[in-house]
């Protein structure tokens, strides 16, 4: 009996349905088998970036320009092409030394000393904390600190709008916002701000040594030239509260001009 004849196109017929069966099979074997796997991974993915996002305590990063100003003055245009490579390392010897100086820990301890920013307060949450910076329902109105004041937690936890309750290693006690208050701690005044309260919210004060948080401040600055050998230089720092960033950013350039112009006029 005469067997019939494979032509190449039949075979190529049979490769592709062997194909098209063999991805079926892995198609139910390794994919639709395992289906409640894949999107149990896929929600488990959207839930863990949902929490991260939502908990994670976002780190903002403030920039601002400071243009230093070259106080040596040019003696005619041939001197200053002849002497023009020696001036541009003069300057950028100059600039160097004020970015040392806006880094140092002296002008920013003077910065944090301003804007009393030695003493934090926090809002507890369940998951994490946040500072209220300026945005606080309670607000320190004047302090004179004792000498085992720092580190020390003081809780606060508002009652109405004329009373709080004032917590210090487990010593709870009622308070009127204006009171006067003495404690081995030293004194304190707080009053009552325009921001609302939760009855059930607790509120963390906790005082630092103004040099700690200067050093703090100082190493996340960053002060780099716009261009090289350049007079302006942009100065950037991070911190969790973008007001807070701004605001000893200015302040640092004010304290700044102002030790620039009282050694001027020393001179």
């Amino acid at each position: 009996m005469k067997q019939p004849e494979l032509h190449i196109d039949d075979l190529k017929k049979i490769e592709l349905k062997d194909e098209a069966f063999n991805l079926r099979m892995m198609l139910f074997k390794y994919v639709l088998r395992y289906w409640h796997w894949y999107l149990s991974g896929i929600v488990l993915g959207f839930a863990g970036a949902w929490l991260y996002m939502r908990y994670t305590i976002p780190i903002y990063e403030v920039h601002c320009s400071l243009l230093i100003k070259n106080e040596a003055g040019g003696s005619g245009v041939s001197e200053g092409v002849v002497f023009s490579d020696l001036e541009l390392l003069n300057n950028s010897s100059n600039v160097d030394d004020e970015i040392e100086i806006l880094k140092s820990w002296t002008l920013m301890e003077e910065v944090v000393e301003d804007l009393d920013i030695h003493y934090e307060m926090i809002a507890e949450g369940r998951i994490s904390d946040s500072e209220l910076y300026k945005t606080s329902p309670i607000n320190l109105d004047s302090f004179v600190l004792g000498p085992n004041i720092y580190n020390k937690p003081f809780l606060i936890q508002m009652i109405d709008d004329d009373r709080f309750n004032l917590t210090i290693r487990n010593d709870s006690r009622e308070y009127r916002f204006g009171d006067i208050i003495r404690n081995e701690f030293g004194t304190f005044q707080f009053s009552k701000t325009k921001y609302p309260f939760d009855p059930n919210s607790k509120i963390i004060l906790r005082f630092y040594p103004p040099r700690n948080i200067a050093r703090r401040y100082a190493s996340r600055l960053s002060i780099n030239r716009t261009v090289a050998y350049g007079n302006v230089l942009q100065i950037s720092l991070r911190d969790r509260v973008a007001q807070k960033a701004a605001d000893v950013l200015n302040q640092l350039i004010h304290v700044y001009n102002e030790a620039t112009i009282k050694d001027k006029n020393q001179v």
